[in-house]
Order: C-alpha cells, then structure tokens, then sequence
C-alpha cells in the first residue's frame, strides 16, 4: 500500500545528488566550526608551545647563582624545594629581554608573597669573560632603567648556564622555565613569543587556584 500521502519524505523535496552533497559539506562545516569553539572555549586539552619542549618532565639542572644585590643572598636548588619556581634568563644587552622581563615581572607580582612561589631572574653577560662587578653594575643599572624591581641574581663562574646548556636547555635569551613543587620542569619557553604570556599566566593560575592572600 503506497503510505505517500501520510509519509514525511512526500512533503520534502526531492534532492538531487548535487544538492545531497552539498548538504553534507554544510553539516560537516558546522561541526567543524563547533569543534574549534569547544577546543579553544572550554580547553578540553593544551595547545601549548611551553609544555611540548623536551625538557618538561625532567628536573631542573641545579643551580647556584650569587645576587645582584651584594648585601642579599645568593641562591641554590636546595632552597627551592616545595615551591612552584619561574626561572628567566635575560640579558641586559638583549632588546627582546627588554620587552619580556616587565611582562615577565608583572605576571609573576600577584604571586610573590607567597610561600611557595619564588621568581629567579638571572642576567647573563653578553661576553663570558666580563668581570662580574662589572655585570652587577650592568644589571643594576638596566633594572633601574626599566623600571623593575625583581629578585635577580648572576651566575659569576658560569657553571649553571653550563647544566643549562649542556642539556639544550638555553637555547636563547630570554628563555623561560615553570617548575612544579616537585622540581619537574613544568614548561619551556625559549624566546618571548605572543603565546608565551597567556600560556605562562594559565599554568600559573593552575599551580595556585585558591585565592591568593595580598
């Protein structure tokens, strides 16, 4: 018995071929737009230039460095422990370090009363043999002319920058470590890309989700 009269697909169009396919593509560009939205809306998983370095996982090279500052103590990877680390390399001489040391600084601010977070910027000399008071002086005067008031120390003998790189760790300056409470190297960031500061921040709001006490 012939249903049309009752059946649904009587009152739809005929589609051709043609009109079928083109109805499909229509479809699988929604989804696709769909699936973009949800990806980077809800971050169901981390597109992440920091966190696809080889190095996230291992542990922090060691490292030993003296302040800037001469009245203030240095610093070793034996005062670190239990303490969600940022580490910055920099240059004063280097015009990107110039641009990403301030950021780097101000992301870093909410978090620098806390006991567990600690901020390590350390100036690298441009020449291996400069003395170091004279990169003391260097780098006191570059904070003092950008404006920036962080921890910050020198590595006079250069045995840390050497663990660094020895281990393809420090590639360019400034370069970027987050390091877990366990020592782990969280993320690597070579360079001060745009996607550098929105990752850095995420990962920082995720190792201190609960409020922070001003």
């Amino acid at each position: 018995m012939d249903l049309c009269p009752f059946s649904v697909r009587c009152w739809l169009p005929k589609l051709s071929q043609e009109g079928k396919n083109w109805w499909w593509n229509v479809v699988i560009l929604l989804g696709a737009i769909v699936g973009l939205y949800v990806v980077f809306h809800f971050r169901p998983f981390r597109l992440s230039l920091g966190s696809s370095h080889p190095l996230v996982g291992q542990e922090l090279p060691r490292i030993k460095l003296e302040a800037v500052e001469e009245n203030q103590p240095g610093v070793s990877s034996e005062a670190l422990h239990g303490q969600v680390v940022l580490v910055c390399f920099w240059g004063p001489w280097s015009e990107m370090s110039r641009r990403a040391l301030p950021r780097v600084a101000e992301l870093a601010a909410p978090y620098m009363k806390r006991p567990d977070f600690r901020l390590i910027s350390i100036a690298c000399a441009q020449e291996p043999s400069l003395p170091k008071e004279q990169l003391r002086h260097q780098v006191r005067s570059t904070l003092r002319e950008w404006g920036i008031s962080v921890p910050t120390y020198i590595d006079p003998e250069g045995e840390t920058l050497a663990r660094f790189r020895a281990r393809q760790g420090l590639e360019q300056l400034p370069t970027l470590y987050l390091v877990d409470r366990q020592g782990k190297i969280q993320a690597v960031w070579p360079g001060f890309q745009h996607q550098v500061e929105k990752e850095l921040q995420e990962l920082l709001e995720e190792s201190f989700p609960e409020p922070i006490a001003l």
